[in-house]
Parts: structure tokens; sequence; C-alpha cells
């Protein structure tokens, strides 16, 4: 942390001195890294002044790329102030500028990202409207991974507006084209099919799918019509397998294994 802040220091030094209308190349290299030195040692207030600084020069360049990397760094910066409105303008701006650049996968990421401001905000329609350019965007991509998040998220959002049923079958129909439908018994014996990443049986990833989408037991319950005490214990089964504690570990390390996204969280 010290040698971030020797660090800003003397860039700030070289900015002072700088100059006017010299080496512009060079001084915004200094400007971005000035940025990041704030944001390490968590100055997110002149990180945002940088950062919009940044975007602002490459925008005038016609750096689409570079633009919506500075755009997401800007929306993490305002999402750790608290600045909910303003997040969401930089994520829709880096989204744009992504898909500006041909990086629809990207532009999925940070759509996405609009997707989950808009729940916490309770703006369900929208998001689910959102959940559109997120799947279009991720599908070209070939971006399984955000399209399973989006399902997820989407149904969510359809339960959120009473349409339970709707929302269920979402996240099954999300579970299908991976493979990974809940087994059905045979009613003699017979061998095994492979189970999904991480030992889970169908049902339990059909319920930790429904938890990256920020369901509640009680939510989750609703949708699949069992007890959410029941839905409880197919959480701690699949905490166990995974050698997790908690339900957030568990997510993140489905989206190691490749299964499952992690969930960006919610207000």
């Amino acid at each position: 942390m010290h040698a971030y802040r020797d660090a800003a220091r003397a860039l700030r030094t070289a900015l002072e001195y700088w100059p006017a209308g010299r080496e512009d190349d060079a001084r915004l290299a200094v400007v971005g890294q000035l940025a990041r030195c704030a944001e390490m040692c968590s100055d997110y207030a002149e990180a945002v002044t940088l950062l919009r600084e940044l975007a602002g020069e490459h925008e005038r360049r016609g750096d689409r790329c570079a633009l919506a990397g500075v755009q997401r760094r800007l929306a993490i910066a305002h999402e750790l102030r608290g600045q909910w409105e303003s997040a969401l303008t930089a994520r829709e701006a880096a989204a744009v500028a992504f898909t500006a650049a041909g990086q629809r996968g990207e532009a999925a990421v940070d759509r996405l990202a609009v997707a989950t401001h808009l729940r916490a905000a309770g703006s369900y329609s929208a998001g689910l409207e959102t959940l559109g350019a997120v799947r279009a965007d991720a599908e070209a991509s070939g971006r399984t991974d955000l399209l399973l998040r989006a399902e997820g998220l989407r149904g969510n959002l359809l339960a959120r507006l009473g349409q339970a049923r709707e929302g269920i079958a979402a996240v099954r129909a999300a579970l299908g084209e991976l493979g990974a439908r809940p087994r059905v018994r045979a009613a003699s014996r017979g061998t095994r099919g492979p189970r999904p990443a991480g030992g889970l049986t169908g049902r339990e990833l059909e319920i930790m799918l429904l938890v990256a989408g920020g369901n509640t037991s009680r939510q989750i319950g609703e949708a699949l019509f069992i007890s959410p005490r029941t839905v409880e214990m197919h959480v701690r089964g699949s905490l166990l397998k995974l050698g997790c504690r908690t339900r957030a570990e568990a997510v993140r390390r489905l989206a190691e294994l490749g299964t499952l996204p992690p969930d960006t969280g919610t207000r």
C-alpha cells in the first residue's frame, strides 16, 4: 500500500510539471498509472476523476477497446462508492464500447451487471429486457457460462414478477442446454450416468443455479414445489460435496469447475 502511495505522489508531481501539449501518449499512460494507484489505495474519488479523463481521451481518439476497459473500471469505482446510477451509466457505456470493438462476450459481461443493478433497483421488467441483449451477445460469442448466468437471473426476475413457473422453466431450459438435467431413476437397476461437476446431483445443481441467481430458499422452494427446509438440505449437501462453508463460496467453486458463473452480488 505504501509503495502505491509513494508512486502516486511521484506521478502527481510528474503531471504537475508536464509540458502542455507535449508527449500526449506518455502523459496518458501516466494518468492511467495514477488511476491504478488510486484504485489500489481505495482512493475512489480520485480514481473516478482520473478514469473520466482517460475515458474522454480514448473516446476522442476513437479507441473503443481502451474506452470499454476504462468505463468498466469506472463502473467498479462507482459501485464501491455506492453511486449506483453512475455505475449503471458506466456499465452501459462499457457494453456499447465493447460491442463497437467487436468484443460481444465482454459486452455481455457488462450488460449482465446492468441487469443485476436493475434487479436491485426493483426494475424487473427493464432487467428482463437487458437480459435479452445479454443472451444475444453471449450466443454470438459462444459464452455458455454467461448464458447460464443470464438464465438464472431471468428466472429470478420472473419469480419476482410473480411468474415463478416461467422462472423455473427458464432455469431448467438452461440446464438442459448444458446436458445437466436432473437424472431420471430407472425402474430397474442399471448403470448410473455421470454426475455434473463437483459430484452434485441434477437436483442439487438445479438448486445451486437458482442460488447463483440470487433466490432465497423460500423462492426456490416455491419454484420447485418443495419446502424451504428441503432446499436447505440440498444446499447443505452441495456445500459438503464442494468443500465449501457458504453459498457464495460454493457458487465460486462451481464457476471454477466451469459449471456455474459467480454471482455479481446484490445490494
